[in-house]
This record gives C-alpha cells, structure tokens and sequence, in this order.
C-alpha cells in the first residue's frame, strides 16, 4: 500500500526529506507509470530533465541506475561522503556522481564490465535492473536457482516488480518502466532471515520513512512553504 500523506492529525508514514513534485507536461495522469512517477519524484528519487519533463521514453543509463538505488536505499549522504572514490578509470573522480557508482557497486546494485570499466553513459539492461532489485532485497544466488539472467528475471517477476512490463534482458530500460520497478520496490517486503522476523518492507528497512503526526501544513500555518508540513518529529 502506498504511504502518502493525507490529512492533518492522521498518523501516516512520511518522507524524510520533502521535495516538490513536478507535474511533469509528459507524463499523462492516466498512465500507468503517473502515481510512480510521482511518488519517486516526490522523494527526490527521480528526477525530470528540466523545462518542466521526465522524459518517460528516455533509456535509464548505468550513472543515473546507480544514483536511483542509492537514494532509493536512502544512503545519499553516505554516496556524498565518497565522492571521489573511483575504481574505474572511466569515472572521473570529480564526477558528481563517482561517490553514488562506487557505493552503488559495493552495495552489489551493479558492477563494472567484462573491460574493468564502468560504461557510465551506457544503457543499464533490464536483466541488470532485475537483478539489482531482487538483490536489494536481500535475496543470494542460492535463493535464485537456474541460468542467469533468466533467474533473477522470474524472481522479479514472483515479487511483482515487472508486471506489465514486457522487456528483453538485454533492452535497456525506459524511465517509465524503471519508476515502475523501484516504485514497487520500496513497497515489496524484504527477505526474511528468521522465522521468527516480521515483514518489513524496503523502504522501512531502509529508513526511507518515519512515522509522524501531521500537525500543520501550508493552509494552516503561515510559517510553512507549500512543499512543507509541521509534525510531532519537526
């Protein structure tokens, strides 16, 4: 179930770090990508390319995969921390992005190419992008039987991150369908070690939320910017 915040003095899970979204010109509200879309855009997860477009068709590539599941994981501060950090020789290390890719990879999320380079500007595969997912969740090799990458991909679609989505494994990934995949992400429950462990999703293990009584916001409080809400927590 999605976690939005609704009404005042109602306890909902809320981002923490509130960001505006921006109603994109090219992405019509009845598609089935639109609440993705703005969801992720809402938490700074992903973002348009300016003059007001997302850029749905657009093919997603290695840097950007990279950054999306850093902040999906909420880790944007430790990528920060390592900016500078490269192992690649084609990822410069005053790269904006070069702290995201490196904790990207030691995270596992993705890895350098049969060459030892990155390929930053490259397309990330969808078996790439399956398999990253289905990792993050906490799932091994072992966990996945069969031939890769048609192992990961059956897993991702077990979980329910790629209904609807019919891709090649090595197709690239348009921004409509990734928002699709690491929307659901945040929602799908992450891989039990015990028996005895609750159900936690993603975004919960994560720390992408925090719970909170909404006390004001912009229409009630003269103090608040209207991407801003007054809670018990600030």
């Amino acid at each position: 179930m999605k976690k939005y915040v609704a009404l005042l003095l109602v306890l909902v899970m809320i981002c923490s770090s509130m960001a505006v979204y921006a109603d994109f010109s090219d992405v019509p509200k009845a598609s089935s990508y639109a609440d993705a879309v703005e969801r992720l855009s809402s938490l700074g997860i992903m973002t348009g390319n300016g003059n007001n477009v997302f850029k749905p068709k657009d093919n997603v590539t290695r840097e950007q995969f990279a950054v999306i599941m850093v902040k999906a994981a909420a880790l944007t501060d430790t990528a920060e921390a390592l900016k500078g950090s490269t192992v690649f020789s084609d990822v410069s290390p005053s790269s904006t992005n070069s702290g995201y890719i490196a904790l990207a990879v030691q995270k596992g999320y993705v890895s350098g190419l049969t060459d030892g380079k990155f390929h930053p500007k490259d397309k990330i595969t969808y078996a790439q992008v399956c398999y990253a997912a289905v990792k993050a969740l906490g799932y091994t090799d072992q966990d996945v039987t069969g031939l890769w990458p048609r192992n990961y991909m059956e897993k991702a679609a077990k979980l329910g991150l790629i209904d609807g989505i019919k891709l090649k494994s090595t197709d690239g990934v348009p921004k409509w369908a990734m928002a699709l995949i690491i929307d659901r992400l945040l929602d799908t429950n992450i891989k039990k070690t015990s028996a005895s462990e609750g159900e936690k999703s993603f975004a919960d293990a994560a720390g992408l939320f925090v719970q909170g009584i909404i006390l004001a916001n912009s229409k009630t409080s003269d103090k608040l910017a209207d991407n801003q809400v007054q809670t018990d927590k600030g």
